[in-house]
């Protein structure tokens, strides 16, 4: 029997999914890949676009075969969830929604949000600690048309990202509001226990089993010190790639928690958005997050400049 998922995580990049990953792995009747992000109903979309700085390395680790996504279930055993954790699939949406109507039609779906300016910046912010990034906030948002028409990544994108409402419609019609739940960065980070409980009721597990790491975030972003360490713990590569998927579990979680020791070490502190560029995105956005809130069960109150329904 082909084991396949029975629900994914669908997005947004830089909305705390890391940290959702990590939680969800702990509970006995989920089962995840050791590959958080396998991008195998987005990675068509993803090849088309690597002509941006570093983008050849985004995808070394993208599945590209049904028989490899298959693969990566193949070690469950009795979890009564399978689940595949994959940013991309909320801003290809209209790539992805068909692929999975046609193979996967009961899946459910987790929509992870964030304040969208601040998924922008640390989105820039991320571009930038791996050095690919030159251009200041203000400047890399004027030119991310001319970035996206020249074949840069979709991660290039910060404001397009950040636009979240078509998407959300589009998992909705395509699979039942009772099949997707929203959930955002800024209520996982506040209350986690509660959210994961949300999040286990949602999938029909345990809603009482709490992860021992809930105080912990993974992948915070930001901004750090630069060294040839930091450098290697943050860059895609491929000989981190290959050593990484050469590793067993034991070992995967031992260089996770060595990462998150040297980048917890090393940190900066964040510079403020410019109050012109944090109003033109409060303004680009506003429409988006007030039909989000309007239409769903998302709580906007705790964004910037959103007071919500």
């Amino acid at each position: 029997m082909i084991k396949v998922p029975s629900f994914l995580v669908v997005g947004a990049p830089k909305a705390g999914t890391s940290s959702l990953y990590q939680y969800l792995q702990k509970h006995p009747d989920i089962y995840l890949p050791d590959q958080k992000e396998l991008h195998y109903w987005s990675s068509a979309a993803l090849a088309e676009n690597t002509s941006g700085p570093g983008d050849q390395y985004s995808l070394l680790n993208v599945v590209t075969t049904w028989r490899y996504y298959c693969q990566h279930y193949k070690a469950a055993a009795l979890e009564k969830q399978l689940g595949d954790v994959s940013p991309s699939y909320l801003y290809f949406y209209n790539r992805v929604i068909p692929e999975l109507k046609r193979q996967l039609p009961a899946v459910k779906i987790i929509i992870m949000l964030r304040d969208p300016i601040e998924r922008a910046y640390s989105n820039y912010l991320h571009q930038q600690r791996l050095t690919y990034e030159p251009l200041s906030f203000a400047e890399a948002l004027d030119c991310e048309l001319k970035r996206s028409n020249a074949g840069y990544s979709d991660f290039w994108r910060y404001a397009a990202h950040s636009q979240y409402f078509l998407p959300c419609v589009a998992y909705v019609k395509a699979f039942g509001i009772a099949n997707v739940h929203f959930i955002t960065f800024e209520e996982l980070k506040d209350n986690p226990s509660d959210v994961m409980s949300n999040v286990f009721s949602f999938l029909d597990v345990d809603e009482n089993f709490r992860p021992d790491n809930l105080d912990k975030i993974y992948n915070s972003g930001g901004r750090f010190k630069e060294s040839l360490l930091m450098r290697f713990l943050l860059r895609p590569s491929r000989f981190k790639s290959y050593f990484y998927n050469s590793l067993n579990e034991e070992w995967i979680q031992a260089y996770r928690s060595l990462k998150l020791k040297c980048t917890s070490s090393q940190k900066l502190p964040i510079p403020e958005i410019p109050r012109e560029v944090r109003a033109q995105l409060t303004a680009l956005f506003r429409d988006d997050v007030e039909a989000l809130s309007s239409k769903y069960d998302v709580n906007v109150k705790l964004w910037s400049g959103y007071d919500g329904k």
